[in-house]
């Protein structure tokens, strides 16, 4: 059913995906439980009698791999493809996040909207040892290659793609650090149930540990530079950022940037989702501790060097005023903050 001329067409909003294969019988959804990570369902597209399934077992053969980092997720892949649309499994492809290098980007994948001169795996397939360009770059839609109109719409969007890469992995690594302190803290209540000798401090340093992870990838760390300016095919860009929430001063974490990075601001809008506020309490509280350090400027770390000191600023006046649940110190004076750590 898939092919070049028969693409997968995704659709997605902050939590849910849905995918849908002309022809097919079956289409597949999946979204990212505050809990779980990933679930995924089918709905079997008959006329008479619809029905809506569960499915556990089948796609974590996928879904919960090194892809996935481990756990039931989602994951956007760069592959090279045959002329047939299937992709050539002897050869390499990647995982793709918002630190992936966009030459890398995209293999098997459509792409619409304005890159310049930037080069990606997109748009072709395999023809012998070399990519064939199936459709010109830096289109803006798709009819002169498909029959568009047995889809939604004739793109598919490259500010879209963008976003869906990012999104993914910053659910994906919620769901590593929420496993993996739940899991600490399960074992650390069982020895001491067993009276064995543990250390409060190694489970303080496994949660500190897992939401370093989260705020790195949160805050866009060794995100691939864009080095040509980015346009949407559609109205993704305006939609997007639309959805706020803004600041007094009407800016948002969904401000989008396009020039030489993908947002405006730096920082997740994903820290506004029910997977980040579902997290294990002394996790979250450990994110907002390190997350705050950082804005305020109190961590100089090379790592952060891409946060200017008026980013860093912005970011967290935006939270300050649209992030409910902030920890006290957020909003103290700057003598008082410091030393006002709660976990």
């Amino acid at each position: 059913f898939i092919s070049p001329r028969s693409p997968r067409a995704i659709y997605f909003n902050d939590d849910t995906y849905v995918g849908w294969v002309q022809g097919s019988s079956l289409m597949e959804i999946s979204t990212n439980d505050p809990k779980l990570g990933a679930a995924f369902y089918t709905v079997r597209m008959s006329p008479s009698k619809p029905r809506f399934q569960r499915q556990l077992y089948n796609c974590l053969a996928c879904h919960a791999t090194t892809m996935t980092q481990g756990v039931p997720g989602h994951t956007v892949r760069s592959v090279m493809p045959k002329p047939d649309g299937t992709m050539d499994v002897q050869r390499k492809s990647y995982v793709t996040d918002h630190t992936s290098p966009l030459s890398e980007r995209w293999g098997g994948w459509f792409v619409t909207g304005q890159q310049g001169d930037m080069d990606h795996l997109g748009n072709a397939f395999l023809r012998g040892n070399e990519l064939a360009t199936f459709v010109q770059n830096n289109r803006p839609d798709l009819r002169h290659e498909l029959y568009t109109d047995d889809w939604l719409t004739p793109h598919s969007d490259i500010v879209a793609l963008m976003v869906l890469e990012h999104q993914t992995q910053m659910q994906n690594t919620f769901t590593v650090a929420n496993f993996s302190v739940r899991r600490r803290m399960y074992e650390s209540e069982q020895a001491t149930q067993r009276q064995d000798a543990v250390s409060k401090d190694e489970l303080e340093y496994a949660i500190d540990q897992a939401a370093k992870k989260v705020v790195d990838y949160m805050l866009f760390v060794n995100e691939a530079p864009i080095t040509s300016e980015v346009k949407s095919s559609t109205t993704f860009e305006t939609d997007f950022t639309a959805r706020g929430p803004t600041d007094s001063s009407g800016r948002s974490l969904r401000d989008f940037n396009l020039r030489d990075r993908l947002f405006e601001y730096p920082c997740s809008y994903l820290i506004y989702s029910p997977a980040f506020d579902s997290l294990e309490p002394r996790l979250r509280q450990a994110i907002y501790w390190q997350l705050w350090r950082v804005l305020a400027e109190n961590v100089k770390s090379d790592e952060y060097a891409h946060l200017s000191s008026n980013s860093r600023r912005v970011i967290l006046e935006i939270l300050q005023t649209t992030k409910s649940g902030l920890p006290d110190y957020w909003n103290e004076d700057d003598n008082a903050k410091e030393g006002s750590q709660q976990k």
